[in-house]
C-alpha cells in the first residue's frame, strides 16, 4: 500500500474484484494509520477458529 494504488488497480493486479480488495481493507484496516498484511492475517486466523472453519 505504501505506492498509493487505487483499490481497482490492486485488484487488477491480484486478479480479483475491487470490491473483494475494498471488504478485506474494511475488515482489517481499524483504527490503523495504514493497511498492515500481517495483522490482517493474523486476525483472519483468529476470526477462522472462532467460528470453528478450516
Amino acid at each position: 500500500m505504501s505506492q498509493q494504488k487505487s483499490n481497482r488497480e490492486i485488484a487488477k493486479l491480484m486478479g480479483r474484484s475491487a470490491s473483494t480488495i475494498s471488504r478485506e481493507i474494511f475488515r482489517n484496516w481499524k483504527g490503523e494509520v495504514r493497511y498492515d498484511h500481517d495483522r490482517a492475517q493474523k486476525r483472519t486466523a483468529e476470526r477462522r477458529k472462532l467460528s470453528g472453519g478450516p
